[in-house]
């Protein structure tokens, strides 16, 4: 069968649901913490597969992503071959489970509708990129600091300089600066 570990040296994808049918799928459970305790070498197997990139749900590490929790490696294993009821089964056991489908069900998808797993490794490519440029354009936004405040360029309006004619349209007559020299006034 295949096994979900960080030292495989391929990603798991729709590919391997014959291996998964035939010989099972398993995670070894343990904690991140002592993840190099774990004798992986001694492991046989039909192969050793990584997941893509997923976010974890469990209250443990919520929200970080790559340290899944083994119930929500062998899900997301699951449902990237096929087997999406069984892996809906896992996760109905943890008060949390929802939360998993939540954070990753698009993702769980695209994967699984992967030919192989070079596909799947460009849909990740392809949702980390998303990642990175929604993380860029809200630094952004962010814009400047005043009085330990953060000022969101898009909530201002357009300074004189950035303003164009627009069929008259004046605006509300604030200018950038004259909005800086309010806030910094006020006390938040």
């Amino acid at each position: 069968g295949i096994v979900l570990t960080p030292n495989g040296k391929a990603v798991i994808s729709p590919a391997d649901a014959e291996l998964v049918i035939r010989h099972g799928l398993c995670v070894v459970n343990c904690s991140w913490a002592r993840l190099e305790d774990v004798p992986f070498a001694k492991l046989k197997s039909g192969g050793d597969r990584l997941l893509p990139f997923l976010v974890a749900a469990n209250p443990t590490k919520y929200g970080q992503p790559f340290t899944l929790s083994s119930a929500e490696a062998l899900a997301a294993g699951l449902v990237i071959v096929g087997r999406d009821d069984d892996a809906r089964e896992v996760m109905s056991c943890f008060r949390w489970g929802d939360s998993f489908w939540q954070l990753n069900d698009e993702m769980l998808r695209v994967y699984a509708a992967c030919k192989d797993g070079a596909e799947v490794v460009k849909a990740q490519e392809a949702f980390m990129n998303d990642i990175k440029a929604e993380r860029a354009e809200r630094e952004r936004r962010k814009g400047d600091i005043a009085d330990g405040a953060m000022i969101d360029r898009d909530l201002l309006p357009p300074s004189d300089s950035e303003t164009e004619s627009d069929e008259g349209d004046e605006g509300d007559g604030l200018s950038t600066s004259a909005l800086v020299q309010q806030l910094e006034q006020t006390s938040l």
